[in-house]
């Protein structure tokens, strides 16, 4: 599904995806879970977004799953590469919004994903459970932490509408606003 809104266009894809893995490396932080009524215990989306500024283009994909726990912390975990930018990787990622992507998530975009997945559980509030993000991809000429930490803000707030049956792209044309 597209969503457009402004500037800013979203590709939401429901299920793993086609994005190859975000790395071999792995961040965990714990998050304070909330109680909910779950329509299902386990969900994977992947987002991707594409942000117009004047002449400039930011675009960035984020793929994960969450798993819902009934006991034990609550866990956002994130993979990613120890690499950097500006490796010449050929783009083989298939994109809904523009050009193919790079396939992983390198160690600059890190801090960006897990302040954008903190930033959509304090916006939504997970159930226990944990999220992974386990897919990415870049552009080496268009992507942006400010991108990435939108995607997955978008990435969480997709997943809690999916595991409370609620109508996911009506919440992320909400929360489009707030990138």
């Amino acid at each position: 599904m597209i969503i457009e809104k402004a500037a800013v266009r979203i590709a939401v894809e429901l299920g793993r995806g086609a994005a190859g893995s975000s790395g071999s490396r792995l961040q965990m932080e714990e998050y304070s879970a909330s109680f909910h009524l779950l329509t299902r215990p386990e969900v994977c989306v992947s987002i991707e977004v594409l942000r117009r500024l004047g002449g400039m283009r930011s675009r960035a994909l984020v793929g994960g799953c969450f798993e819902a726990r009934q006991a034990g912390p609550s866990s956002m975990e994130v993979f990613y590469e120890d690499a950097h930018l500006g490796t010449g990787r050929e783009a083989g990622v298939p994109s809904e919004l523009g050009p193919p992507l790079v396939t992983g998530l390198p160690s600059d975009f890190l801090g960006a994903v897990l302040g954008g997945l903190r930033a959509g559980v304090d916006r939504v509030s997970l159930p226990s459970g944990r999220l992974t993000v386990d897919r990415a991809a870049y552009s080496e000429a268009d992507s942006s932490s400010r991108a990435f930490s939108g995607a997955s803000t978008l990435l969480v707030v997709a997943i809690d509408s999916m595991l409370s049956g609620k109508d996911v792209e009506a919440a992320i044309g909400g929360a489009i606003r707030d990138l």
